[in-house]
């Protein structure tokens, strides 16, 4: 037989979780639309969002701007796009969302997008993390004496940069995700935001480098404008 104290206890868990299912019930409470609110979409560990800019005109359109810290899949991106979409208050026809990397300019083309148009369609623009660990691996196992290593995550020309010394020449070399590769020589000189390195033949239309003292390497145009920021390979 029962104690008193536990038919009490029994009692007890049976109206909370009555008062529980009233109270869900009442308010609209659902565990699906809880699911599917955004609130904390499922990212990989370690791996988080933040929304940088957002243009809404009600029944019409939404428009994201996301910074996502790391790469991510395209089935991971179709999911953080179905939350995104969810957590919004209202409904809107169409919804596009375009996603930067660390070091990208917000001017340029996106890493991805997954647009509402009105269905959804994911695009990866920049480099997927296939294609970026196989350009980073090759990187590292070329030129050990280089001056840095870097990896430019922009749509149009991701992929690795090194620069390093041959001889008395200062060499940069870059390998882009289409297998194409670019090189040139270049000449260092003093700049008080770091060690700067033009083109000595004046090509890339006056574009320079900047390695800033955190190991970065910043790309400028000609009228000092920051395009891009290369991140280091570790």
């Amino acid at each position: 037989m029962l104690s008193e104290k536990n038919c009490a206890g029994q009692r007890l868990s049976i109206i909370l979780g009555v008062l529980l299912w009233v109270c869900g019930a009442s308010l609209g409470f659902s565990f699906e639309k809880a699911a599917k609110s955004g609130a904390a979409p499922p990212l990989p560990p370690g791996v988080t969002f933040r929304i940088l800019d957002a243009t809404r005109i009600e029944g019409v359109k939404c428009n994201l701007t996301v910074l996502l810290s790391a790469k991510v899949s395209p089935e991971t991106l179709k999911t953080l796009a179905l939350s995104l979409r969810a957590s919004e208050r209202k409904n809107y026809p169409r919804m596009f969302i375009i996603y930067y990397l660390p070091g990208m300019s917000l001017n340029d083309l996106a890493w991805a997008t997954s647009h509402f148009d009105p269905d959804l369609k994911v695009e990866i623009l920049g480099t997927t993390t296939t294609q970026e660990h196989a350009l980073v691996a090759a990187a590292k196992a070329a030129n050990e004496d280089a001056i840095g290593k870097w990896f430019d995550q922009s749509a149009y020309m991701s992929g690795t940069i090194t620069i390093f010394r041959k001889g008395k020449k200062i060499i940069l070399e870059c390998h882009f995700k289409d297998g194409s590769t670019l090189t040139g020589t270049l000449r260092e000189r003093a700049s008080p935001h770091g060690r700067r390195f033009d083109f000595t033949d004046g090509t890339a239309n006056g574009d320079y480098y900047i390695l800033t003292r955190e190991g970065k390497l910043e790309i400028h145009s000609r009228d000092g404008t920051l395009a891009e920021t290369a991140l280091p390979i570790r």
